[in-house]
């Protein structure tokens, strides 16, 4: 058995349990539960569970993430703890979709500046290795937003016929090592130069586009190199 821990609502992390032939557990409780009555390995898709498939690594916010990026020498996003001048977008600590740059909060927990970027890609890293990566495309039917590239803003991630280029997957094996994860989308923007950005890290990412049967797939090899034939 596979276990997907989710405790958010998450079509993905659902999904991918039923690809897996496995099961998703929401509280820890459950999941301690199960494990002891029936062991198998642990998928942590944005969640901590210790020994877990990412689980090692302390969940953190988006703001503690792009400085320890940073820290770590890799090419990202400028954060700040304070509106220290009026180019900074105001962001929350947990954003998702982008919708706090659609929906500027009152009360940000933090600042980034923006960048201009051309384009956007997103490269899932996986125990080492790119195993998929697309580019950014709006959305057909539905109006898209001109900079924030996000789903819910209209746009959409394209895998067919896209291909990463080694400084994409090197920006990428980077960001994921930086945060003592296995696994996780990089989402990483193109300036107006040509240079290459890592905008951040996505620890339970949608998998859209066909993506669920490739990370189900990785999640078996994991599971037979950590626990033996499954």
């Amino acid at each position: 058995m596979i276990y997907v821990y989710r405790r958010a609502p998450s079509e993905s992390a659902t999904q991918l349990a039923t690809v897996l032939e496995g099961k998703r557990v929401r509280t820890l409780a459950r999941l301690n539960r199960h494990i002891k009555l029936e062991p198998g390995p642990v998928v942590c898709w944005g969640e901590h569970w210790e020994g877990g498939l990412n689980g090692d690594a302390p969940i953190r916010s988006k703001f503690t993430d792009a400085v320890m990026l940073k820290g770590a020498g890799v090419t990202t996003v400028e954060v700040s703890g304070n509106q220290i001048d009026d180019g900074l977008l105001p962001r929350m600590y947990n954003h998702h979709g982008g919708n706090d740059l659609l929906d500027p909060p009152e009360m940000p927990d933090f600042w980034v500046k923006k960048e201009t970027l051309v384009k956007e890609y997103r490269v899932h890293w996986f125990n080492g290795r790119s195993i998929r990566a697309g580019v950014k495309v709006p959305r057909e039917g539905v109006e898209s937003h001109r900079w924030v590239r996000s789903f819910d803003s209209g746009w959409k991630v394209l895998y067919d016929g896209f291909h990463s280029t080694n400084v994409m997957r090197r920006r990428a094996q980077k960001a994921i090592q930086a945060l003592g994860l296995q696994f996780g989308a990089v989402d990483i923007g193109e300036k107006e130069d040509g240079k290459l950005i890592v905008l951040e890290v996505n620890r339970a990412p949608g998998l859209e586009g066909n993506t669920i049967p490739t990370y189900a797939r990785a999640i078996r090899e994991w599971a037979k190199e950590a626990d033996g034939d499954i």
